[in-house]
């Protein structure tokens, strides 16, 4: 009986504690907890401004009232006067309390320590996770040719990778070059998350060799970063572009001008366009054949010409061949045709007031020598 009532007073003075606590006693930094962290950027680079925002929830059915709060690091510096006052968190509400910083620091992970001091008693204390890294974007060519010639105009295709943990915005891809023509003037990739590729393709048409200057612009939050690559271009004979060859070339005199008939094969890896074939000073391009229009040639086609010209008294003459590329620029290569003595066999261009005048005064004089002639058989 005795044990019985013992254990039965000892029942009663527990619950009598237990029901004299109420909520208040419960210490208040067990109602308030770090539900999230936002970063901005989610990766620094060294030197990079930035924020982190501390969002601190009431999970209490009373109000918190704060203090204090303060954001505090050796190496990450707090540009931001910390909050001094913070007021009430009501019950199921939440906070949210940002810093800016700045990471002048090396490369490395850092833990800034979120402090909120209550105004009652006790404090709210959280590690952050702040990370540094100089990675920079990867930039490289992945289209061009191996040699550029003047006035053509070629494709060229930049990479933008991301190889950080964080996205960056904002990146523009601009080429720069004294020596050539580019278009479009730069090109807007945007936003490019981590692990992603992005190609710009540029139009470039130079004009002399030179060095064209990549810059990749792009933004870590609100901080602006840029990147450069240098691209050599040299101008030198392409190894894909149309050639244009002549054979078989056969020179012939007709009743009063020279023709010239042969083939035109294209031993290029392009097609050589609108092809045209004439022959050059000092040759002067007469009918029939003034020109030899050809048109379009594909790699290894083939077709004959025939050009017809009067030659003033020169042994060899040029045959001119125009063509043109995809993009319609236009190229011309000369191949140089002897003709040897062949232009005395024709008249040329200065032959034609020969002596016309002169032939009819011999016929005149010829026939007033045979009036007199036939005169003088009458008289006798």
């Amino acid at each position: 009986m005795k044990i019985n009532l013992l254990i039965l007073i000892g029942l009663l003075c527990v619950t009598f504690f237990v029901s004299s606590v109420s909520p208040s006693d419960v210490p208040v930094n067990s109602q308030l907890t770090v539900s999230e962290v936002y970063l901005n950027p989610n990766v620094f680079f060294e030197g990079d401004t930035g924020t982190v925002t501390v969002s601190v929830v009431n999970n209490g059915n009373e109000p918190v009232v704060g203090n204090r709060a303060t954001l505090e690091d050796n190496s990450i510096r707090v540009l931001q006067s910390q909050y001094e006052s913070v007021g009430a968190i009501g019950a199921q509400n939440r906070m949210n309390f940002t810093f800016t910083v700045k990471a002048d620091t090396f490369g490395g992970i850092y833990y800034p320590v979120f402090h909120l001091d209550f105004r009652d008693a006790g404090q709210l204390r959280y590690p952050i996770q702040l990370v540094v890294s100089n990675t920079p974007l990867n930039v490289g060519i992945i289209q061009k040719p191996d040699n550029f010639a003047n006035g053509r105009k070629e494709q060229i295709g930049v990479s933008v990778g991301n190889p950080r943990d964080n996205f960056v915005s904002g990146v523009t891809v601009t080429p720069e070059c004294d020596g050539a023509e580019i278009t479009p003037t730069s090109s807007l990739i945007g936003i490019l998350p981590p692990n992603a590729q992005s190609v710009a393709t540029f139009s470039i048409t130079p004009e002399r060799s030179s060095v064209l200057k990549i810059k990749v612009q792009y933004n870590n939050g609100i901080n602006i970063h840029e990147q450069e690559l240098d691209v050599p271009i040299t101008i030198a004979e392409g190894k894909k572009q149309s050639d244009p060859i002549l054979t078989n070339i056969q020179v012939k005199p007709e009743s009063d001008f020279l023709h010239i008939t042969g083939d035109v094969t294209n031993a290029g890896l392009e097609d050589a366009k609108g092809v045209v074939i004439s022959v050059g000073p000092p040759g002067i391009p007469v009918d029939p054949y003034r020109v030899s229009v050809v048109g379009s040639l594909k790699p290894d086609d083939f077709s004959s010409f025939d050009v017809t010209f009067r030659s003033p008294n020169t042994p060899e003459v040029p045959l001119i061949v125009y063509y043109k590329d995809a993009d319609g620029n236009i190229f011309q290569t000369n191949v140089t045709v002897e003709i040897g003595s062949m232009f005395s066999l024709v008249p040329n261009a200065s032959s034609n007031s020969f002596p016309i005048p002169l032939f009819l005064l011999f016929v005149v004089i010829g026939l007033i020598i045979a009036g007199a002639i036939y005169r003088s058989w009458r008289i006798t």
